[in-house]
């Protein structure tokens, strides 16, 4: 038995339970949960005692294993903790998805979707030899964005035009909000971002330049810029750092801008093409 139900409060109940309900039910769902091993790479379980609300009962659980669910990929993926009650919606138990949530408003929290009765608990990215790493937990005090992105393939930069940079290798996006290369902010709030890009070596002339910008709603917003002396050799690193305050739903992606006349290729070293966004309030 993986969790069962503490307490069914009614609605207006006046004991400490109905009342941390309902003020949980106002800010993601009332869900204090945590997992063992949760700095390691070792499989976690779901720590005993922790407590979440469904479908208005409050869980409270023993320690369990999270089981990985029927067809969903072993390696290479972000898989998240699910909690499934039984048919009778009196016990739960857990397993890890790699089907991408959905946030529902009217229960606040994420679930397979909007119909649904699978509360999505957190998660963690499993790698090829059977390790978890980048784990979180979408908890009742809010989760804030963590994503870092990187890129270790060429893209083609053409001349004198902001091309959004394909950050492909995402590393950990805790709530969810990067696809596509763009951010989507779900929350309002500020945030921290810091971007970096590589060029492939070439033969830099007088004024060229590689220049990084952030962009807001498809609009820009600031810059970092790179040179080299004339008749340099070699690659250019540009770097831009900002806060962003942005609305929920809005956005942010990253482009190149270079001046050399003919396109440029992006570098192919992760380490020095990233994205890095936290949401700071």
């Amino acid at each position: 038995m993986a969790a069962t139900i503490v307490t069914t409060p009614a609605t207006g109940a006046s004991d400490w339970t109905g009342w941390i309900t309902q003020q949980g039910l106002t800010d993601r769902g009332f869900m204090r949960v945590s997992l063992t091993e949760f700095a390691t790479t070792a499989a976690s379980l779901i720590a005993a005692g922790s407590v979440f609300e469904l479908a208005g009962s409050i869980y409270q659980c023993t320690e369990t294993a999270i089981a990985l669910a029927a067809a969903a990929a072993s390696a290479d993926v972000a898989v998240y903790y699910v909690a499934i009650p039984s048919a009778g919606g009196t016990v739960c138990t857990f397993v890890m998805s790699d089907i991408v949530p959905t946030w529902v408003d009217g229960k606040q929290g994420y679930y397979a979707s909007a119909a649904s009765l699978s509360r999505y608990l957190g998660g963690a990215f499993i790698g090829t030899a059977e390790t978890y790493y980048g784990k979180w937990i979408y908890n009742w005090i809010h989760s804030n964005s963590k994503v870092r992105v990187t890129k270790n393939d060429a893209q083609s930069i053409a001349n004198a035009s902001a091309v959004i940079v394909q950050y492909d290798d995402e590393i950990f996006d805790n709530l969810g909000e990067f696809a596509s290369y763009t951010f989507t902010a779900i929350e309002a709030g500020y945030y921290f971002v810091s971007a970096s890009l590589q060029s492939a070596s070439k033969t830099w002339a007088t004024g060229e330049y590689w220049e990084l910008r952030i962009y807001k709603n498809g609009v820009f917003y600031s810059s970092g810029r790179q040179s080299r002396l004339p008749g340099w050799t070699g690659v250019i690193d540009a770097d831009v750092i900002d806060i962003v305050q942005l609305a929920a739903n809005e956005y942010i992606d990253i482009r190149c801008y270079q001046t050399e006349g003919a396109a440029v290729n992006t570098g192919t070293i992760a380490t020095s093409n990233f994205l890095a966004i936290h949401r700071l309030s």
